[in-house]
């Protein structure tokens, strides 16, 4: 049997000395006493406070220090680490992150140490078994307590935002203070069932899970631990801890950054180290480890083979920081940090594309001579792919050296770092200082940059974009092969004649923008009329002759017509004559209603037409006629334009712009007044021929509240915009009801009036009712009507909402500020004569000259012989002709 050992194995093993067969039985079956195994220890300075805390015996001062623990350990444990931003979409992470980890780590470990001492402190015993029946009792009742710290939501959390590997070590330390009840609690309980359920996660092995594992297997060795709970843990009590994934968006886990390194495994695990040594060594006779002497002079020779130049300079900039302040090397760090990544955007932004663009550029000439010569053969074309795949990734590679050899990054990142670092820096540095640092800090970033370029400017990431480049010519290729399918009209669409000779509905839309867009750039001057007319016969036969056209399309195509309009008008308006003006009114007769076309005088388009390049009066001009033939075909009724006219008072626009558009306005009235029918004549009460004038007025409508007194008198301000007088008459359909101060007169050019109307009919009856008020405007020669204007009144019951339109907002203001806002605007000047007093009254002055004599006559009792006795008037007859002089004065001085 090959089982049994031959004659001459036993004969060497009789020739071993029996200590050997010993020790070598005592390291095979004695347990190694490693730290792990043993109970939490409190090494150097820790165990004077140990001590500290034992010997206290203050309750008070406990707890305020469990507290504060608690406190400390929910702060840190919220601390986020973040990927070096010098990778794209990597788990790396720099040194600085990577101690700054190892930090916050220990001092958790800390700090859960003594609060897990301080914690469970009153229930530990020597004896390490208690009978059932107590342990029973003191289950009952810690089961009811609260622990102060609630270490099962700090795990479920850490489950969820995967962050494991920074709850789990002080978790760890923390429960390892447990007593032999507390293991029993269900609590407790849950929380070791929790533990076991991490340890047992099936996730890829990494430094970071080894860690984990390795803390954890730590608290399930120590003494009071229940080894039963650990074997008898089956997967069906758990769910998988991937489930669920709460972490920021954005940043990856903490559990997949590189934070774990050889030096963190070393400084959470202790016992890594003794384990580490009693694999390779074992123990001695003693049970204690035995370790090997090394020859100083291996490490004499390790040491001066591993001593280069690049170790001399590290250890030399080492000592450079150690004798300065420590913000030196923070700004140092900071500054080549920052440098770094600024040079690598540099490349990205300036470099690489040009790179890119000539291997494209050379990968596109290879691929089209190489399809320009296919034969239209499956297999042959594969071939093909294959060499230009073949060929791309020569190129790719002729770029990544390329790309390699024009990163000039050394210049770039001395003369960054010295900039920054020389603004950084406290003045009363010294200037050789100041250099050394501004030399450590491009060092530095330099490798950051080299390490950046070599894990990313690869052949493969150019080939990413040259295999895109020749998967779509061979696509296009193929294409041409494929017949063309007859149109089959989609599920809901229109019952229309299709004919694919006619443009689609986004080929018409671009042929619009494109026009559009060479006028908003300045290249109005190379669209001629041809191009024009064509894109309104494509716009009007679209909707006619394609049944995949969609209702937002159909929309849209009016919209844009019209926006097209305006530019044209703007930018060359000697383009517009009659026969595009009848196309457009074409496009726009075949839609129901364009919303443009209701508001063509915005704000908007107005701004436009006047900052046109183009004379004034040309531009102006031209949009009269477009507005004329909307007028005359219907598409714009009167009654809209003037409420867009209306609607401009309301910004503020220079005076100039308003006089233009008033007299365009004037113009295209009275051309769609001539070429119109006697109908529409009849219809505004005015003979063919004269000219309509916009009447503005505001407010437009009045409103009257019934519990408001305030709101019984109303104001409404007549403008006159124009270079000539006119003259208004104000009528009602109830004249009983309201009382209108001044209902005739007449405004001089550029002028303002107010007319006041009361209410004299307040009642609850008459809530509700619209009654009209028309104003006619009237040539201030001839009387004739050039204009009118219609306003609504109504009396409201209750008072005035809070909330309220624009119109009614407008009618709270007081007068004064009302009329004051818009003469501002546009440069009125209110005129004070009202109708009635525009001729002067004689009997009123009469009546002022002989109250004037009355008072100047002597009065009774005065020696004065001048007069004849009957002229001497008595003191109660001059207090009479005073007072009717002050109600004179009153009449002639009454503002409007």
């Amino acid at each position: 049997d090959s089982s049994v050992p031959a004659d001459g194995e036993m004969d060497i093993l009789k020739e071993v000395h029996p200590d050997k067969l010993n020790r070598l039985q005592e390291r095979l079956v004695t347990p190694t006493q490693s730290a792990a195994s043993c109970k939490p220890v409190f090494p150097g300075h820790q165990e004077f406070y140990r001590d500290f805390i034992l010997h206290s015996h203050n309750p008070t001062f406990l707890q305020h220090l469990s507290d504060s623990l608690a406190a400390e350990i929910c702060i840190l444990n919220d601390t986020n680490f973040l990927a070096s931003d010098l990778e794209d979409a990597d788990t790396s992470v720099d040194d600085v992150t990577r101690s700054s980890y190892v930090a916050t780590v220990t001092t958790l470990q800390l700090l859960a140490k003594f609060l897990g001492f301080i914690t469970f402190l009153p229930y530990q015993s020597k004896v390490n078994s208690l009978p059932e029946s107590t342990v029973q009792v003191q289950c009952n009742i810690r089961s009811k307590l609260q622990p102060q710290l609630d270490v099962m939501m700090f795990v479920k959390n850490a489950v969820r935002q995967h962050k494991l590997v920074l709850t789990v070590p002080w978790v760890v330390e923390y429960l390892c203070f447990m007593d032999s009840v507390s293991v029993h609690i269900p609590y407790y309980r849950n929380l070791l069932n929790e533990l076991i359920k991490v340890y047992h996660n099936r996730q890829p092995l990494s430094r970071a899970i080894l860690l984990i594992q390795l803390l954890l297997g730590k608290l399930f060795e120590s003494h009071n631990f229940p080894t039963e709970l650990f074997y008898s843990w089956t997967p069906h009590h758990s769910t998988s801890t991937d489930d669920s994934d709460d972490h920021m968006h954005g940043d990856l886990p903490l559990d997949c950054l590189d934070l774990v390194d050889e030096h963190c495994l070393y400084t959470c695990c202790p016992n890594i180290g003794e384990l580490k040594l009693s694999l390779s060594v074992g123990l001695g006779p003693s049970g204690k480890v035995a370790k090997h002497i090394t020859p100083i002079s291996a490490s004499l020779n390790l040491s001066s083979q591993s001593s280069t130049a690049r170790q001399l300079e590290l250890q030399l900039e080492e000592c450079f920081f150690h004798a300065q302040p420590a913000s030196m090397r923070k700004t140092v760090e900071f500054v080549a940090e920052r440098v770094a990544s600024c040079c690598v955007k540099h490349i990205c932004n300036t470099l690489l594309p040009t790179v890119k663009q000539e291997g494209s550029a050379e990968v596109t000439k290879l691929t089209s001579k190489v399809v320009e010569d296919s034969t239209w053969n499956d297999m042959e074309n594969e071939r093909q792919k294959e060499m230009l795949i073949h060929a791309a990734t020569e190129v790719s590679k002729r770029c990544c050296s390329n790309l390699k050899q024009a990163c000039d990054i050394g210049d770039y990142c001395g003369k960054r770092t010295r900039q920054s670092v020389s603004l950084l820096l406290a003045d009363e540095v010294l200037e050789s200082v100041s250099e050394a640092c501004s030399q450590i800090a491009a060092r530095q970033s330099q490798e950051r940059v080299n390490t950046w370029i070599n894990s990313h400017i690869t052949p493969g990431f150019f080939m990413k974009d040259f295999q895109l480049e020749i998967d779509k010519a061979f696509k296009k290729t193929n294409s041409h092969k494929s017949e063309k399918v007859p149109h089959v009209v989609p599920r809901g669409g229109r019952n229309v004649k299709h004919l694919d000779e006619a443009m689609s509905p986004t080929q018409a839309i671009m042929l619009l923008r494109v026009l559009m867009w060479k006028l908003l750039d300045g290249e109005g001057g190379s669209i001629s009329e041809e191009q024009v007319s064509t894109a309104l016969q494509v716009a009007r036969e679209t909707p006619d002759n394609r049944s995949d056209l969609i209702l937002s399309a159909k929309r849209l195509l009016p919209i844009l017509t019209c926006d097209l309009a305006v530019l044209l008008v703007t930018h060359r308006p000697d383009l517009m004559q009659s026969t595009l003006l009848s196309q457009f009114v074409s496009v726009w007769l075949k839609v129901e209603k364009c919303s443009n076309l209701e508001n063509i005088l915005c704000p908007r388009n107005v701004l436009m037409l006047s900052q046109s390049k183009h004379p004034s009066k040309q531009v102006w001009t031209c949009l009269a006629k477009l507005l004329a033939y909307l007028l005359k075909d219907g598409e714009l009724l009167p009654d809209v334009l003037e409420q867009q006219f209306l609607s401009l008072l309301r910004t503020s626009w220079p005076q100039i712009r308003i006089s233009s558009l008033y007299l365009r306005h004037s113009q295209c009235c009275s051309r769609s007044q001539l070429t119109s029918n006697s109908s529409s004549c009849e219809r505004c009460d005015m003979q063919a021929g004269v000219v309509q004038v916009p009447v503005f007025v505001y407010p437009s409508p009045i409103n009257f509240y019934l519990d408001e007194q305030n709101t019984h008198r109303q104001v409404l301000t007549l403008y006159n915009p124009y270079d000539f007088p006119i003259r208004f008459r104000v009528m009602c359909t109830a004249p009983n009801k309201y009382s209108v101060v001044d209902p005739e007169g007449s405004v001089r050019p550029k002028c303002c009036i107010d007319i006041v109307v009361r209410h004299t009919a307040v009642t609850l009856s008459n809530c509700n009712v619209v009654d009209k008020f028309r104003i006619h405007m009237q040539n201030h020669t001839t009387r004739q009507l050039i204009g009118k204007q219609d306003i609504s009144a109504t009396l409201l019951p209750g008072k005035p909402s809070g909330s309220m339109t624009d119109s009614e907002e407008f009618q709270r203001l007081p007068p004064l500020s009302a009329a004051s806002n818009v003469q501002q605007q546009f440069g009125f000047v209110r005129d004070h004569r009202q109708g009635r007093l525009q001729t002067p009254n004689y009997i009123v002055v009469a009546a002022a000259l002989v109250c004037i004599v009355a008072l100047l006559l002597p009065t009774q009792g005065d020696e004065d012989t001048r007069f004849p006795t009957y002229l001497h008037l008595t003191s109660h007859l001059k207090l009479v002709f005073a007072y009717v002089l002050g109600l004179v004065t009153m009449v002639i001085l009454r503002p409007s």
